[in-house]
């Protein structure tokens, strides 16, 4: 799913006056009824703990993998880097290339790709857990560069691109213990399809583990490759984010280990309402 249909979905009143008391909008943080459905989908709930960290660790460790893969292509690199400034068609030759190196790196199937301008949605993974393959990933890069972010196509496509490479390991038949990343992702892709023609959060989707995770890859291997200079904010959730400096915006283990499991979720909503305002009012 794109995240630019989702918040157009999300703020279709985002011109209304930001709520100064009271309950917090339902259109963008946690409903507790709906993630309590999936518990171990999604990556605030006890029941997905040991996913949580498990993924914090190998997200960093694979993006330093893709970082340096990419930048091992100096001519890339420079694209990379001025991607906001390119022609369409030397955009798509970037994302083509791209999707060569992170395919090749991934130790999965590549998925089929499908970059073109002929479907009405920006970006997204098609996947089905009942006949479980490398799924085909859309980028259209031209409705994407009408987006403010002019990195929108770079970061989407590496974000779902990461989708299959998640989703195969999640579906991969296995002898013996499944590792907590693949399980959580597994519940993740599940609930994602079973929740596909509800009402869901902001901040619902976006604490889902595969989209906490692909997010939070995408980010900070584009990150490392501009400097930590892009701000995208409306590129997962905070916990998916990083600022200036390349550090975590919230850091959801850290949070956890220093408020405990009885304030986890108000304190990451509380973190989140900075977020919340900047995407409210851009």
């Amino acid at each position: 799913m794109n995240p630019f249909t989702l918040l157009l979905t999300l703020f279709a009143v985002a011109a209304a006056p930001a709520l100064a008391e009271g309950p917090r909008d339902p259109r963008f943080f946690i409903q507790s009824a709906v993630q309590r459905q999936y518990p171990a989908a999604f990556a605030l709930q006890p029941e997905a703990e040991a996913s949580l960290r498990a993924l914090h660790e190998i997200s960093l460790i694979q993006g330093d993998a893709l970082v340096a893969a990419l930048a091992a292509d100096r001519a890339l690199t420079a694209d990379v880097r001025r991607f906001d400034r390119l022609e369409l068609a030397a955009q798509k030759r970037v994302l083509r290339r791209i999707f060569e190196v992170q395919s090749g790196l991934a130790g999965v199937k590549a998925p089929a790709l499908h970059l073109d301008d002929d479907f009405a949605r920006g970006a997204f993974f098609e996947f089905d857990p009942a006949r479980p393959d490398a799924g085909k990933v859309f980028i259209n890069a031209k409705s994407l560069g009408a987006d403010k972010n002019k990195f929108s196509a770079l970061l989407l496509l590496i974000h779902e691109l990461r989708h299959s490479s998640q989703f195969q390991l999640a579906f991969e038949p296995r002898r013996g213990p499944v590792p907590a990343y693949a399980s959580g992702w597994n519940a993740a892709f599940r609930a994602q399809k079973a929740l596909e023609k509800e009402r869901t959060s902001f901040l619902d989707f976006m604490t889902l583990l595969n989209e906490y995770e692909a997010f939070r890859f995408s980010n900070y291997v584009v990150g490392r490759l501009l400097d930590f200079r892009l701000d995208a904010p409306d590129m997962g959730s905070y916990a998916s984010q990083f600022d200036a400096k390349g550090q975590p915006k919230i850091d959801l283990p850290e949070l956890l280990n220093r408020v405990g499991r009885a304030r986890f979720v108000l304190e990451f909503e509380n973190r989140e309402d900075a977020q919340y305002r900047a995407l409210k009012n851009p």
